[in-house]
């Protein structure tokens, strides 16, 4: 089974994993991605994030999601692999490579340089060494984007500090087979052969190359929309699946999200674990932090009524059912440090708050990004009788109320409070 890891947190929301079988492409969830990779009889898979974010490793086996692990302050990691003993975690935001033990013990390696300096991007474990993809060996933080077409971008082993490829133009996912090395040299939309520092082959695939697979007979190569070209006629990402052999393109597999960020060919037992794995924290794991949300995503949640009573008694608890839709790049939570929450308002008939501060209920299972879930929440009614108006809405504590603008995530229901139901 092949998997492909997506991110596309911008605009399209078509994020997560997606699998091929031969047949059909699926996609099995919708957590923004930028890493998968075997890891002994589990698999692993490196949650995107912004650079200035936090990310996370989640790890399966065939039953479903057996840990999390979360990483704070690798920003904007690009790729995990396993190397027997650790995870290897590529954080390209810090200019760093981090050795996560499945006890959650970390160890790293820093390159020169402020920042992003060298866009350290991939991973390949081989001759009992690690070889590492980048875009180029700079000092300050993002310098390589000034220098996008010079063809800084190396591939070197990390152990001696040498290059083994060099002139590259935005260069990931390294591999050496068949005697060659193989590498996407993403900027210039090609996947290159190189042998003894000739090319030997080029295949051009018209997008931003990333990602390899290798099977016996095929190589799959993750295809993204251009990076720097929107009015290009294709805006989504794709699989080109090639001859190992002759190299010749056999088909095209189309991807919803504009961002392939990984491939892994894995046993069918994995990917039906990620597909069990429900919200994460109905595995009592740690869950990733829930940071405030963006002012301009404010207006991505709908709140909508699914069981509302008309009448309530006075000063009594009771529940309500809703349908909260997720359709940000967000993973929605009630976890720290600003938890998302259901909870209500209660106003009279001119629209007066009698309470504000509604009961708070937790978000459980968490709401992944373009997906919905129904929930039930706790709601207590005014002590004094009369008809009034309950708003039911999402909390974002320390943030905002999602009923007020540039949000409209609420409904209003009018209830009779009375002092008892016949």
């Amino acid at each position: 089974m092949l998997l492909v890891a997506c991110a596309d947190p911008d605009e399209g929301k078509a994020g997560g994993i997606y699998s091929f079988d031969g047949r059909l492409t699926r996609r099995i969830d919708s957590v923004d991605s930028s890493g998968v990779a075997l890891a002994g009889d589990h698999l692993v898979r490196l949650r995107w994030s912004h650079a200035a974010d936090d990310t996370g490793l989640f790890v399966y086996d065939a039953g479903g999601l057996k840990h999390y692990h979360r990483l704070d302050g690798l920003g904007d990691a690009h790729q995990v692999a396993w190397d027997g003993e650790h995870f290897v975690v590529v954080s390209t935001a810090t200019n760093r490579l981090v050795w996560v033990s499945p006890a959650g013990e970390c160890k790293e390696w820093k390159a020169p340089g402020e920042g992003d300096a060298w866009h350290l991007n991939g991973l390949f474990l081989f001759d009992n060494d690690i070889f590492v993809s980048a875009f180029g060996r700079f000092f300050t933080d993002r310098a390589w984007d000034k220098c996008r077409n010079s063809h800084c971008g190396i591939v070197f082993r990390l152990s001696t500090g040498a290059d083994v490829l060099s002139r590259l133009n935005c260069p990931h996912h390294a591999r050496y087979m068949d005697g060659a090395w193989v590498v996407c040299n993403s900027s210039d939309h090609d996947l290159l052969q190189i042998r003894d520092g000739m090319v030997q082959r080029r295949v051009c695939l018209g997008g931003w190359t990333r990602g390899i697979a290798v099977s016996d007979d095929f190589l799959f190569v993750g295809v993204s929309a251009p990076r720097h070209d929107r009015d290009a006629a294709v805006q989504t990402g794709s699989i080109a699946v090639l001859s190992r052999t002759s190299w010749e393109i056999q088909c095209v597999l189309p991807i919803a999200a504009r961002e392939i960020s990984d491939l892994a060919l894995v046993p069918l037992s994995l990917a039906e674990g990620v597909r069990r794995a429900g919200a994460l924290d109905s595995f009592g794991l740690e869950t990733p932090r829930m940071r405030p949300i963006h002012p301009g995503d404010a207006d991505q949640f709908h709140v909508e009524p699914v069981e509302v009573p008309d009448a309530v008694v006075a000063g009594r608890e009771f529940e309500c059912m809703v349908r909260v839709v997720n359709r940000s790049n967000y993973l929605l939570q009630s976890a720290p440090a600003n938890p998302v929450h259901l909870s209500y308002h209660w106003l009279d008939q001119e629209s007066v708050p009698v309470v504000f501060d509604g009961l708070r209920t937790r978000l459980q299972p968490v709401l992944y990004p373009e997906m919905a879930n129904t929930y039930r929440l706790t709601v207590r009614s005014p002590e004094e009788d009369g008809v009034y108006r309950l708003r039911l809405t999402l909390v974002q504590e320390g943030v905002r109320w999602f009923d007020t603008p540039p949000t409209n995530a609420y409904f209003d229901a009018h209830v009779s409070v009375v002092r008892s139901i016949p």
